[in-house]
């Protein structure tokens, strides 16, 4: 059922901008690289033999976060369409945070799912699910507003001071 849907999905492409836009946020960028993120986090707890404390699957999920975000901010300043100044600072604020975020969470909603066996059928899909999600709105932010200013990057000035905030009010507790 669920499968169906997907590929209903794919056949069915999305006609308007805002289809469009919303496609490409959730399906094509946010689950392929969440779902890459949690293979990646999967195999290297595997890979590790030396006993996991929970702070060791935060760690591990936030640095392989900062690993997804570097590929990404390379493969953005590298193209030619953006000013590589403005997209490198606007990236290093927003983005690479998001990255971080989303690591951490996965690997830590990995650690109590092993650790708390009642909740595993609810914890090890929203280990997935949750940076999805997250990282959809930030993708759709942004791929929403490159839409519409024709392929020119247009920063949202107050997203990124939002989020820069959030994540100062957080380390400051």
């Amino acid at each position: 059922m669920i499968l169906k849907f997907i590929i209903q999905i794919f056949i069915d492409a999305p006609q308007n901008t805002q289809d469009l836009v919303f496609f490409k946020s959730f399906v094509e960028a946010s689950l392929t690289e969440e779902l890459l993120r949690f293979l990646s986090i999967i195999i290297f707890l595997r890979v590790i033999s030396t006993k996991k404390e929970p702070t060791d699957y935060f760690k591990f999920g936030t640095l392989i976060g900062l690993g997804f975000a570097t590929l990404e901010n390379i493969a953005y300043a590298s193209n030619e369409n953006y000013g590589v100044i403005e997209v490198t600072i606007y990236r290093a604020l927003t983005s690479t945070p998001m990255h971080a975020c989303n690591g951490a969470i996965m690997s830590t909603l990995i650690y109590y799912s092993k650790s708390k066996k009642p909740f595993n059928a609810i914890l090890l899909p929203s280990a997935i699910i949750l940076p999805i999600i997250i990282h959809g709105f930030y993708n759709y932010d942004v791929f929403l507003t490159e839409s519409f200013s024709q392929g020119l990057v247009e920063f949202d000035k107050l997203n990124g001071i939002g989020l820069i905030s959030l994540i100062l009010s957080v380390f400051m507790r």
